[in-house]
């Protein structure tokens, strides 16, 4: 990666260049995107990007920021390895923007419990499937300021390539079901834009009382069932612990378990 901290984001080239030798699956386009998105973020609220990798996107966002209001931006990923966690707070320092990054190295449904910052960008980049983007919608929407922008990647398959893989960025149907349920169809949203695979939305109303209780009930069937998979997760170790203290006992249980 490059240690030149002035980056040109109008020079597609030099732009080009930078995306190729940077850890993350953007095109030209959507960096670009990115950048004037954190640029022009009210100064009201602080970033959040949900889904960090290894920092590239986190990258962008503070460099744009950096020339806007200058606040914060809260990126936040899980990385349960401890290299992975090493690797982006390195490509952070060699950016120049580990003074603008705060790094959460948590699930975002864990944070968000006790999180009370205004948000003005949004940035939603995790897992893909249907119940995660929509998780991380409902949960973190509300933070979300009037005039606030909020952006999700992999929504829709890209135009362009991404400058390090070569390659289009394919679309998911998972964000896609979410984006047109909570953005398109949403009449809470304006100025609905694409560019390649990002959809970006501008936020004017706060949710009504049905949305609050259907995002409430949504929520606590994510609490149950994370518990229950805790649970399972418990009983396989148990499991696990007992076949070698005591095999006998053990196949005893397997053949009276309904």
């Amino acid at each position: 990666m490059t240690d030149d901290l002035v980056i040109n984001f109008q020079d597609q080239g030099n732009l080009f260049n930078f995306l190729r030798d940077l850890p993350v699956l953007l095109t030209v386009e959507e960096a670009q995107l990115l950048y004037r998105l954190a640029q022009r973020s009210l100064a009201a609220g602080v970033i959040v990007e949900i889904g960090s990798f290894r920092g590239g996107s986190a990258i962008i966002l503070a460099k744009g920021v950096a020339e806007g209001n200058g606040n914060k931006v809260y990126a936040i990923d899980p990385l349960p390895l401890l290299e992975k966690k090493l690797l982006i707070k390195e490509n952070l320092k060699k950016a120049g923007v580990a003074d603008r990054v705060e790094l959460i190295f948590q699930k975002s449904e864990t944070v968000v419990r006790n999180w009370n910052k205004p948000i003005s960008l949004l940035w939603i980049d995790g897992s893909k499937d249907y119940d995660n983007p929509k998780l991380d919608f409902l949960a973190w929407e509300k933070f979300l300021i009037k005039g606030g922008v909020i952006a999700f990647h992999d929504s829709r398959q890209s135009i362009n390539v991404a400058p390090n893989s070569g390659r289009l960025i394919p679309g998911f149907v998972g964000t896609e079901r979410v984006v047109k349920k909570y953005l398109i169809d949403s009449p809470r949203f304006i100025k609905i834009r694409f560019i390649d695979s990002i959809t970006f939305a501008k936020k004017i109303k706060n949710p009504g009382w049905r949305e609050i209780f259907s995002r409430w009930s949504f929520l606590n069937r994510i609490k149950i069932k994370r518990k229950i998979e805790k649970f399972d997760q418990l009983l396989g170790r148990l499991g696990q612990w007992l076949e070698k203290k005591s095999p006998s006992v053990y196949r005893l249980i397997k053949k009276i378990k309904p």
